[in-house]
């Protein structure tokens, strides 16, 4: 995407008017991250970035001032800033759930005039449609694309007619540099593993460099969710060849996966994994971490294998989100990749708890765990699949 130097001069501008972490103020006082936070808060800017808006001043009779949460095609969606949360992410957030649920949203389809009325989970299933599309200054750095087939206008594609801003860039050197210098500050590791995950392709020293920066920020910051999601999708973008894709088979990357094994990535993610169980989307990059790095082989030896502690944490993933199809299908991914290893096969056999965890996926979301709880009972003992769902 080309953007114009009349919108990259005024992004600069943005960017150099906001105050960062570790600046100091216009009387030349040292800000700490938490001064530097609680001016964004009142200052309505996101709390990552910091140069985003997200919310806006209001005044209320009854309540006096307050911030106001504000949605604009491509850049913020009910205070959540677009480029720094992708919207399947939001719509985990506990406050856009509420919001959502005690309000259906009414639009009108542009077909013949008519209205429809879309509640919280037909939002949310649209938004699993959602496409990456790359976009940045001169390398590939994705950003979330409109959702497919909605007539909605929660359009999430940066355009110079949506936005002026564009992120800065910056090498891989100096995002580690600098989250190594604020260890302590969530929103610099927050965006630091963010930014790292866009140098998937660097040499090995350097991809060396940014697993051990982002298995340290993961262990720091092991409450912070954001950190840890944008942890484990750097692990993610590691860990494959090319794009991403859900719907496409990917290529693994076989010697960025042993420096993840190597240096502590795999506890990162099953730690992050049990810190925050209630978070599907959490649970699935993480399990999708995992499944790739026990793809990955080098001369036909596989690379990595499961304990029962990992094993223990994707039951448990199971077990937290039963009601969730995502969830479920990718732990059943998952177990199925780890049983065709003969490493595993002993522990995945003696756990009795998996494999009635597995026969209810299948029950309860056949068109997405059938065939890969089909393929572990058969792998364990084989068991047809029908007859022990009916029994």
């Amino acid at each position: 995407m080309i953007h114009s130097r009349k919108s990259f001069q005024t992004h600069q501008r943005n960017i150099s008017s906001s105050i960062a972490i570790g600046q100091f103020d216009s009387k030349g006082h040292f800000l700490t991250s938490e001064q530097v936070l609680d001016n964004y808060r009142k200052k309505g800017l996101c709390q990552t970035c910091g140069v985003t808006q997200t919310h806006k001043k209001k005044t209320s009779m009854k309540s006096g001032f307050y911030m106001e949460a504000l949605t604009k095609d491509g850049v913020v969606y009910r205070g959540w800033c677009l480029k720094c949360h992708n919207i399947e992410e939001i719509l985990e957030r506990p406050d856009v759930k509420e919001q959502l649920e005690k309000k259906s949203i009414r639009e009108k389809s542009g077909h013949h005039g008519r209205q429809i009325l879309i509640n919280a989970s037909s939002l949310r299933h649209r938004a699993m449609k959602i496409k990456i599309r790359g976009h940045s200054c001169g390398d590939d750095k994705p950003s979330v694309s409109a959702i497919e087939g909605s007539p909605m206008s929660l359009q999430t594609v940066a355009t110079e007619d949506s936005t002026d801003e564009i992120d800065e860039c910056r090498d891989m050197d100096t995002i580690v540099t600098e989250m190594m210098e604020q260890p302590d500050s969530s929103s610099v590791q927050v965006r630091g593993c963010a930014d790292l995950a866009d140098f998937s392709d660097e040499s090995l020293d350097a991809i060396s460099r940014a697993i051990d920066t982002i298995v340290a920020a993961m262990k720091n910051h092991i409450q912070n969710l954001d950190v840890q999601k944008k942890g484990c999708r750097a692990f993610l973008k590691f860990t494959a060849k090319g794009k991403l894709s859900s719907r496409q088979i990917v290529e693994i990357n076989a010697e960025n996966v042993s420096k993840i094994v190597v240096q502590g990535g795999i506890f990162a993610i099953v730690s992050s994994m049990r810190a925050h169980e209630e978070s599907g989307s959490l649970q699935r990059e993480g399990m999708r971490v995992l499944r790739n790095i026990l793809c990955a082989n080098t001369k036909n030896r596989q690379l990595y294998v499961m304990s029962d502690s990992e094993i223990s944490a994707v039951i448990n993933a199971m077990k937290v989100h039963m009601n969730s199809g995502s969830v479920q299908k990718i732990a059943c991914r998952l177990l199925e990749t780890t049983a065709r290893s003969s490493s595993n096969l002993k522990s995945i056999q003696e756990n009795v708890e998996l494999r009635s965890l597995i026969v209810e996926a299948a029950n309860n979301f056949p068109e997405l765990c059938s065939n890969s709880v089909a393929f572990i009972l058969s792998i364990i003992d084989g068991i047809n699949l029908n007859e022990s769902i009916n029994k």
